[in-house]
């Protein structure tokens, strides 16, 4: 038997389609649950997030921020091969990524390939969006499939070797040599000005009749946080797609994303052969 949740996210998950159908451009932003179907642990997710508990906060304080790739920048990058970037890089990307990269081929035939017509902002750093086929992607957060060195942020082009944690790639730029980090955002750092910009420009030019899609996030990490906020407030609908209720939030879609998503492109690939 239906509950009343089920309902409630049928009606939403077809008005959502119906908004689609009908928007010029779409937003979809996307944080830790939009990978969490792939096996990818969230931050701040219930019971299970890397940032939880005595241990998650230890963790996050020495290689969440630059603390520790400057103090022991070898242990760090075991810690990250290992904890993080393997778990990453042997996963892959869930229905809902495929999801959204058909969602761009629909958006991209509506308004004659119009770049501005779709675009993905995400504070995930797994790349997935990418591998699933998505083009537009802004990573706000930075990612873990770039690398470069701690001392002089010199970009790094090397193969990572998850068989060998010992060796630190070492930066090639005369007089530097110094240890390689991922490039993604690490806490009391700025954003990448130049994905910022683009994120922001994507929300900015939302109107009446266009949707923000969100999906898989706490809203705790600003300021990438408060983008949907500035897009409902430029007049697109937002629909919320997660597996936890949050309070103070509209059109809450309660659900997984790879369960979620593949449901609304569907039903917009339906609506768009009918109309």
């Amino acid at each position: 038997m239906a509950t009343t949740q089920d309902v409630n996210a049928d009606s939403l998950i077809k008005n959502c389609a119906a908004a689609l159908v009908e928007a010029k451009r779409v937003v979809v932003f996307t944080g830790a649950g939009m990978s969490a179907d792939s096996g990818v642990a969230t931050f701040r997710g219930q019971g299970k997030g890397i940032w939880n508990g005595i241990v998650g906060t230890l963790a996050l304080m020495y290689f969440g921020t630059p603390i520790g790739w400057h103090w022991t920048p070898s242990f760090a990058w075991r810690q990250y091969l290992q904890k993080f970037y393997k778990p990453i890089a042997e996963a892959e990307p869930n229905d809902g990524h495929h999801a959204l990269a058909r969602l761009e081929t629909i958006m991209r035939g509506k308004i004659s390939n119009s770049e501005d017509s779709f675009s993905i902002v995400t504070m995930n750093v797994d790349g997935y969006h990418q591998r699933a086929g998505s083009t537009t992607v802004h990573e706000v957060h930075g990612t873990v499939t770039r690398h470069r060195c701690i001392k002089n942020a010199h970009p790094m082009n090397f193969e990572v070797n998850l068989s060998d944690n010992k060796t630190v790639p070492r930066c090639q730029v005369e007089g530097c040599f110094s240890s390689a980090r991922p490039d993604c955002v690490l806490f009391t750092e700025p954003l990448p000005d130049r994905e910022w910009r683009n994120a922001y420009g994507a929300f900015h030019q939302l109107t009446a009749g266009d949707v923000v899609i969100v999906v898989g996030t706490s809203n705790k990490v600003y300021p990438a946080a408060g983008l949907p906020e500035f897009g409902e407030r430029m007049g697109a609908s937002v629909y919320n797609i997660d597996i936890e209720y949050r309070n103070g939030l509209n059109n809450q879609i309660i659900g997984q994303a790879s369960q979620v998503l593949p449901r609304i492109v569907s039903l917009v690939e339906e609506l768009s052969l009918e109309s």
